[in-house]
C-alpha cells in the first residue's frame, strides 16, 4: 500500500496522473521548462495562459475560466510561477514567497502586485541586514575586554571560550565585505 500511494503522488507530482475533465492537473517537467523559458523571454501574458493551458490538458483558458473562484488557485500558482521564473533577480525561497503572499493578501496575483511586492521584500532585507549589521557593532562597543587580573580568576574553560569567541570575531570582522561598518 505504501508502494501504491508514493507512485499516486509522483505520478501527481510530475503531471503525469489523469485528472477528472476541467480538473487542473500538475505540469510535466517539460510543461514546466516550457513556461520557464517563456517567462525568460519577456512573454510573461503567453507564458501564464500557456501554464493554464497546460494544467487544464490543453483546454483554452477563458476570462470566464479566470474569473472562476474555483480556479482562483490554478490562476495565483500560474502567475508566481511565472514570476519567478520571468524575474531575473528574484531567487525562491520559502520565506521570500511567505512575504510575497503575505503583501498580496487577499488579492488575486497579479504579475504587477508581484513586481510591486519583491521590491518590498528587497527593501525589507536590506533594512534587515542594515539592522543586524549595526547591532553586530553596537554589541561589539558595549562589550569591553576583561583586564589582565580578570583573565586570571577565569578558569581554565572559560579562557577556553574567550579565546575561540575572540578568533570568531576576528574571523568574522576579516570576512565583511569592504565599505561595511565593521
Amino acid at each position: 500500500m505504501p508502494n501504491l500511494a508514493a507512485c499516486f503522488n509522483e505520478l501527481t507530482q510530475e503531471g503525469l496522473l489523469d485528472v477528472q475533465a476541467g480538473q487542473p492537473r500538475n505540469l510535466s517537467e517539460r510543461e514546466r521548462l516550457r513556461v520557464a523559458r517563456m517567462a525568460q523571454a519577456g512573454r510573461a501574458d503567453e507564458a501564464v495562459g500557456e501554464f493554464l493551458r497546460c494544467s487544464l490538458d490543453g483546454d483554452e483558458p477563458t476570462m470566464e475560466l479566470v474569473s472562476d473562484p474555483s480556479y482562483r488557485n490554478l490562476c495565483n500558482d500560474a502567475v508566481l510561477n511565472v514570476f519567478e521564473n520571468a524575474q531575473l533577480d528574484y531567487v525562491a525561497t520559502p520565506e521570500r514567497q511567505r512575504f510575497l503572499l503575505r503583501y498580496a493578501g487577499n488579492r488575486p496575483l497579479t504579475l504587477a502586485l508581484l513586481q510591486q511586492a519583491w521590491r518590498a521584500c528587497q527593501a525589507n532585507e536590506q533594512r534587515h541586514e542594515r539592522n543586524e549589521l549595526m547591532g553586530v557593532h553596537e554589541k561589539l562597543q558595549q562589550t569591553k575586554p576583561p583586564t589582565v587580573k580578570e583573565i586570571d580568576a577565569l578558569a581554565d574553560d572559560e579562557v577556553d571560550r574567550l579565546y575561540h569567541d575572540s578568533l570568531r570575531a576576528y574571523a568574522n570582522s576579516v570576512r565583511q565585505p569592504p565599505g561595511l561598518i565593521a
